[in-house]
């Protein structure tokens, strides 16, 4: 090529161009740096169309045939501003501006060549990066679960049957499975992501891995009688209307702590006692291995600055990607139930009325249910981001269906009943069918269930370039998961029982997170 124009100087010195072509030769045979971007133009010299600066625009459309991250660096030659266009952001008579290039007023940074990236932000439409990781501090809220009667104040008051108002027994209840409310709890969210390459369609393609979780959540409510009724056998007149009161004997009485539960009536430790506790925790992990495919933006401009400086830069405007993959999640939780009380028990004379003795017994209950939700599925997602500078802002959501592998263990021990007379003796004897323990009744459930659950989450973004391979990241999402067996959910007092899993709950968690990316 060099041979060739060498031979056209010399044809173009034997026609009559001689100092053009002279200079020009020289220029051939001893070749000098360039010192600066923009080349110097002779002022005597005849202009030529300079056919090196047609191909600055189209230096900036990337080769789709390669898979590779980033395109070839072109030279500084190939790049250089064509010679009529002013630094005063005016062309002059007859010179035109190549199309994908603007003039721009200001200083820029000192000339320096000019590579596949934005020379602002080191990304733009060539520079994917090949690594990135993000690290987060994410917050997490956990919503109440549904209102679920646990235990409350029993008493004698009046209703209406229709006829009259009579006396019977209710309980007020005081202690619902919402009575715990949680507050937010911190945890850790990482992102890794390796860029796979460029599809056919122009597409670049990532795989990334992500984890959110270790939030723990830990609450507790507990209820104090407020009266110690006096429950009266059949010689002393009028029954009693409290539960199985008929279980004393004639001329026996018993008093009490006037907390009750949704367990059985029979049941000591649960019903008539002084005290009731409650505790509930959950933990929550999430996992997912995608693979995101980002279309690319528009193009990168070369934009003229005042100074005579060419600075490479990526546009602003709307950026989308999509995502498809795997999606694993663990939901763990546990709630207990403990009660206790005293119950003192007259027995008396029944000839002469008088007291025969008084005794004094401790009852004790403890429930205790765990629950774990296994899920693992497909999810599909995407997100749509508005880009101006260094800063970037948008929304994402994802949809995911999986398939829960749930389980449900519970244990209720109850103590003291051979000292309640108003319970159920046969229950505690160890002599019985229900008991190896003497004065203590107890049971123990397991069960398993695979069932569907899903999950719908919708977020807002926003990120800030600090450096050209840090980004400072901050969101807030919302999500809801169905179908999932919360432990509260799953308090069932009835005596034989088969315990089995109620997956019917639902959550709505909402989350505040901050971190870093590291890109390269």
């Amino acid at each position: 090529m060099r041979r060739t124009t060498f031979h056209l100087a010399i044809v173009a010195w034997l026609l009559g161009g001689t100092a053009w072509a002279q200079e020009y030769a020289q220029e051939l045979i001893a070749p000098q740096p360039v010192a600066s971007p923009q080349p110097t133009i002779q002022s005597t010299a005849p202009a030529a169309p300079p056919a090196t600066n047609a191909a600055a625009p189209d230096s900036l459309t990337p080769d789709y045939g390669t898979t590779t991250p980033h395109q070839k660096w072109q030279p500084m030659e190939a790049i250089t501003p064509i010679p009529d266009v002013t630094t005063s952001n005016t062309s002059p008579s007859g010179g035109a501006m190549p199309e994908g290039e603007i003039l721009m007023p200001g200083a820029m940074v000192q000339p320096r060549p000019h590579g596949p990236c934005c020379e602002k932000t080191a990304r733009g439409y060539c520079c994917p990066p090949n690594w990135y990781l993000d690290q987060r501090a994410r917050v997490m809220s956990h919503p109440k679960p549904r209102e679920t009667p646990i235990g409350g104040y029993g008493g004698i008051g009046q209703a209406y049957n229709g006829i009259q108002f009579v006396d019977v027994f209710g309980i007020d209840y005081a202690m619902t499975g919402r009575s715990m409310a949680f507050g937010p709890a911190a945890g850790y969210e990482i992102t890794i992501g390796r860029y796979l390459g460029r599809d056919a369609e122009n597409r670049d393609q990532f795989l990334e891995f992500t984890y959110y979780g270790l939030n723990q959540w830990d609450e507790d409510f507990a209820i104090h009688q407020t009266d110690r009724p006096t429950a009266r056998g059949a010689a002393f007149g009028t029954p009693s209307l409290y539960p199985i009161a008929d279980n004393l004997g004639a001329f026996q009485t018993e008093t009490f702590g006037n907390l009750y539960t949704i367990f059985d009536n029979r049941l000591a430790g649960f019903n008539r006692v002084d005290d009731l506790y409650e505790r509930y925790e959950s933990r929550f992990d999430n996992f997912e291995l995608n693979v995101r495919i980002r279309p690319r933006m528009r193009h990168d401009r070369m934009v003229l600055y005042q100074n005579g400086c060419w600075c490479r830069e990526a546009q602003d405007g709307c950026i989308y990607s999509f995502l498809v993959g795997a999606r694993g999640m663990s939901l763990d939780e546990g709630y207990w139930l403990n009660g206790s009380g005293q119950v003192v028990v007259d027995n008396y004379d029944p000839e002469t009325g008088a007291l025969i003795d008084s005794t004094t017994a401790t009852t004790r209950g403890e429930y205790n249910v765990r629950t774990h939700n296994d899920m693992v599925g497909l999810q599909i997602g995407g997100d749509i981001v508005v880009r101006k500078g260094f800063l970037e802002l948008g929304t994402r959501a994802k949809g995911a269906i999986f398939v829960n592998f749930a389980d449900r263990l519970s244990s209720m021990v109850s103590t003291g009943g051979l000292d309640d007379p108003m319970g159920d003796v046969d229950l505690y004897d160890a002599a019985g069918p229900y008991t190896n323990v003497n004065n203590q009744y107890s049971e123990y459930h397991t069960d398993r269930s695979r069932d569907a659950a899903g999950l719908l989450e919708v977020g807002f973004t926003a990120s800030y370039q600090v450096r050209a391979n840090l980004v400072l990241h901050a969101a807030y999402d919302m999500m809801w998961l169905m179908g999932v067996a919360l432990a509260p959910e799953q308090v069932n007092g009835r005596i034989g029982s088969p315990g089995r899993v109620e997956n019917g709950g639902v959550l709505f968690m909402q989350s505040l997170s901050l971190g870093l990316e590291l890109d390269w």
